[in-house]
C-alpha cells in the first residue's frame, strides 16, 4: 500500500487524478507520524509539499532505518536537507497531468533508492556520488 500525506488537505483531486489509473491502493492522510508509518507499513510514501518540509517531518524522514520509499511531490524544487534529498525521488508537478503521472510511476518503481534501507552519513555521502547500493 501506498501512503500519500497532504498536509495541507487541498490536492485530493490531484491525487485522485494521479493515482486512480495506476490502480496501485493508496490512503491519503493530513499528517505522517511514525506509529501511522508502523501501522500501515507502506512499500512507498508519497509527501505533497509547497516549498519545504516542517521540522517534524524533516525529523521523521531523517531516521537512520527506513521501510519505505520516500516520494517528493512539488509544484517547483524543494528546499531539501542532503540527507532525504539523496534518499528520496523527488517528482515535480507538470501542467500535463499525463507527464506528471509518467513521472510518478518512474519514481515508484526506481531502484537505487527503493534499495538504501540505511539513511546514515555513509550512505548519503555514497549517494550524492552516484553510489546506490547495486549501482557499484
Amino acid at each position: 500500500m501506498i501512503i500519500v500525506y497532504d498536509r495541507s488537505g487541498g490536492h485530493k483531486k490531484l491525487i485522485d487524478e494521479l493515482m486512480a489509473p495506476t490502480g496501485v491502493q493508496y490512503q491519503v492522510v493530513p499528517r505522517i507520524t511514525e506509529d501511522i508509518i508502523r501501522e500501515r507499513n507502506p512499500s512507498s510514501l508519497i509527501c505533497l509539499i509547497d516549498d519545504r518540509l516542517s521540522e517534524d517531518d524533516q525529523e521523521l524522514f531523517s531516521k537512520e532505518n527506513r521501510g519505505y520509499l520516500l516520494i517528493i511531490l512539488a509544484e517547483k524544487e524543494p528546499k531539501l536537507s542532503d540527507r532525504i534529498r539523496y534518499s528520496s525521488e523527488i517528482v515535480i508537478l507538470d501542467d500535463s497531468i499525463e507527464e506528471t503521472r509518467k513521472n510518478l510511476r518512474k519514481a515508484m518503481s526506481s531502484h537505487l533508492v527503493r534499495n538504501l534501507k540505511k539513511v546514515n552519513d555513509t550512505t548519503i555521502y555514497l549517494a550524492k556520488n552516484g553510489l546506490y547500493p547495486g549501482n557499484v
